[in-house]
């Protein structure tokens, strides 16, 4: 018979390890020991809990679930996607003035076209950003997207208001023109709205003082824009701030290698 020398109990000569305590029997085979640090009791190596306490002997590694970890990534995508918003709106913005400058007519029309598509792209990844930040951000999401379509109304009857020319029913074309004008300045505003308020939202749960400041200023220059074009650096200045901060918040988010 074995004597355990921990707990002196008999054991079967050919037992390697204690039947009451699992302590190694065998002397010229090393093993082991993992001591448990709340009572004391010597474990034998590869113990996951302590067979005298049952405290754990190897810290359980957090991990995140699947879903869990999706929404991390939804999160840090809807960021991604507002700052690119804001970034793009921005230029296209400062595109849009540009046009105003006396140049050439091919480069005006070029810069032009290039903010419409900057604007438009700056429209949909706000749209983006806001349907996978939240559930509750489902408005400014689906009402954003009028922005576009509005400001190209207002566009469509300003230039052909400008070119209508012809002394023939010209009071009812004017007033059509006009019609068309306020239509696509109202669906404008719909959409201006969302973006702004979708902003100052996120600005006062996350708290966000900055952000909250540069949403109003961008509500500013977007309702102002068709109004007085030279106001529209108001937008432009809201949307880089706004940029700036949701930029910050995409690197702090981001993992570090």
């Amino acid at each position: 018979m074995k004597k355990c020398p921990r707990c002196g109990f008999e054991n079967q000569d050919n037992a390697f390890f204690c039947e009451r305590c699992r302590y190694p029997l065998s002397p010229s085979t090393p093993f082991p020991l993992e001591k448990c640090p709340r009572c004391g009791f010597e474990n034998p190596s590869g113990s996951s809990i302590c067979e005298r306490c049952k405290y754990p002997l190897v810290p359980p590694s957090v991990q995140l679930t699947e879903e869990e970890s999706t929404v991390v990534n939804r999160g840090d995508e809807s960021y991604l996607r507002l700052s690119n918003g804001a970034m793009y709106l921005a230029l296209g913005v400062t595109l849009l003035l540009l046009t105003f400058i006396p140049t050439n007519f091919v480069v005006e029309n070029l810069f032009g076209f290039v903010a419409v598509v900057l604007i438009g792209l700056g429209i949909g990844s706000y749209s983006l950003g806001f349907r996978l930040l939240d559930r509750r951000y489902k408005n400014s999401s689906i009402m954003s997207i009028f922005l576009l379509p509005g400001f190209l109304l207002m566009l469509s009857g300003v230039g052909l208001y400008q070119a209508n020319v012809a002394p023939s029913d010209t009071i009812s074309k004017n007033l059509f023109l006009i019609a068309l004008i306020d239509v696509g300045y109202l669906v404008y505003l719909v959409g201006s709205f969302s973006i702004a308020l979708g902003l100052i939202r996120l600005s006062r749960e996350r708290n966000r003082r900055t952000l909250l400041i540069a949403s109003v200023v961008t509500l500013v220059g977007l309702v102002a824009l068709p109004l007085q074009v030279l106001l529209g650096v108001f937008l432009i200045v809201g949307q880089i701030i706004t940029y700036s901060e949701l930029k910050k918040r995409t690197n702090t988010s981001s993992p570090q290698v």
